[in-house]
């Protein structure tokens, strides 16, 4: 968590155990699974390395539904990415820094009204007991956020704010690593 902060990247986690929440990269891992790994016998590293590059090249014309006509490397070309030059990666310090930013949980509220978080319980409300909620930690903020979301037509609502103490100071994010564009409002995604 730490070293993703330390670039800027936002976390969301899932609930634990519930991994066709993720159906994009399990649809990704299934398809490796079926469509290489079961159909092949490798004799040697070299013959799993000519196998993959064949599967990889076939993968990259590959349109799942998810992506709205594009094949996969068409997709990869207008995704936005940035490598780290040389001299990025070796100024990453040994002991990372608690960095500011987000990171955000989906849970399911439990039959008392709570959700675990970091092997911390929060209080949420019984009326939500056994329905979805979205929390946002806030490094900077020093806060916890828990939202919920009744409908998908509905907004999502702040159920819940806590302060959330980080017990060790909270460095600024460095400038070389924010965001040109608009961030993506999670709420949206709930």
């Amino acid at each position: 968590m730490r070293l993703c902060l330390y670039f800027g990247i936002e976390l969301i986690f899932i609930p634990p155990a519930e991994a066709k929440r993720n159906s994009l990269v399990e649809g990704i891992n299934h398809l490796w699974s079926h469509g290489f790994w079961e159909k092949n016998d490798f004799t040697s590293w070299r013959d799993f390395a000519r196998k993959r590059g064949k599967f990889l090249s076939w993968y990259a014309d590959y349109e799942p539904p998810t992506l709205g006509g594009l094949c996969v490397g068409q997709a990869s070309a207008l995704a936005r990415r940035r490598k780290l030059k040389r001299r990025e990666v070796i100024a990453v310090p040994a002991q990372l820094p608690l960095c500011a930013g987000r990171i955000h949980f989906v849970r399911q509220v439990s039959a008392t009204g709570e959700i675990e978080l970091l092997k911390e319980h929060w209080k949420v409300s019984k009326r939500l007991a056994h329905k979805y909620v979205w929390a946002t930690l806030s490094t900077n903020g020093q806060r916890l956020e828990i939202y919920h979301r009744p409908s998908a037509r509905a907004q999502p609502r702040l159920v819940k704010q806590y302060a959330y103490a980080m017990g060790e100071r909270v460095s600024p994010l460095l400038a070389c690593y924010r965001r040109s564009h608009r961030r993506i409002s999670v709420l949206k995604l709930i």
